[in-house]
């Protein structure tokens, strides 16, 4: 009975992983065989080094190619999410999110100059950019329109053209399967125009909610 019973548990695990399929991918496979192309600071060799020496605490930095420290900033296992500082002025973040047998590869690569900015993009398994339903925020999102009358086009307009440049900085949440965006370009102003604009823009961060097939908006 023992040994039956073993067997059982045996052909139940199995049973799981290949109902799991691809969902079962870790964060650390995914991350180690991103190709070069998409982040060419660190070699493959270079990115399991920086894993072991994270998981064996010995440091979380490896050096890159440009000579400098690249460093695991955060490594969640069980929401499948890594975050690493590239260079003292660039980060990427990683997380895998389940879509039906499968899972999406999102990626953002944050980059701060005088400002910050962000670029998501989204991959499949094999590493090939893919489409996602993701509503990419603008600064004029952040345009409160219920600060102007319908007399008020005029207006509207110059506030519009002050913010037709996107300064966008975006973060995931990991556990609440979340991204978080934050409008910079008041930042890219002067300071005379960016203490005009604030009254006439909405001051929050846009939180987008992933519901397992599409993006949303929670608070646009």
């Amino acid at each position: 009975m023992k040994h039956m019973s073993k067997l059982s548990v045996l052909f139940i695990a199995l049973a799981l992983l290949a109902a799991n399929g691809a969902s079962a991918q870790s964060i650390e496979d995914v991350y180690i065989t991103m190709p070069d192309r998409i982040n060419p600071l660190l070699t493959q060799t270079q990115r399991v080094e920086l894993l072991k020496y994270h998981k064996l605490e010995q440091g979380d930095s490896v050096i890159n190619q440009y000579g400098t420290g690249t460093v695991l900033l955060e490594l969640d296992t069980v929401n499948r999410y890594i975050n690493i500082r590239n260079t003292d002025v660039s980060q990427i973040e990683i997380q895998l999110f389940p879509y039906k047998k499968e899972y999406v590869i999102g990626l953002i690569h944050t980059f701060c100059g005088n400002i910050c900015h962000s670029t998501i993009r989204f991959f499949n398994r094999q590493w090939e950019e893919i489409t996602v339903h993701f509503p990419h925020p603008h600064a004029k999102d952040w345009i409160d329109a219920d600060k102007f009358d319908d007399e008020a086009i005029d207006m509207y307009n110059f506030v519009n053209n002050l913010v037709d440049i996107d300064f966008i900085e975006m973060h995931f949440r990991p556990a609440e399967k979340q991204i978080i965006a934050e409008n910079n370009t008041p930042d890219f102003l002067s300071k005379k125009d960016k203490e005009f604009l604030q009254p006439f823009l909405k001051q929050q961060p846009f939180i987008y909610h992933y519901d397992g097939v599409k993006w949303v908006c929670l608070n646009r």
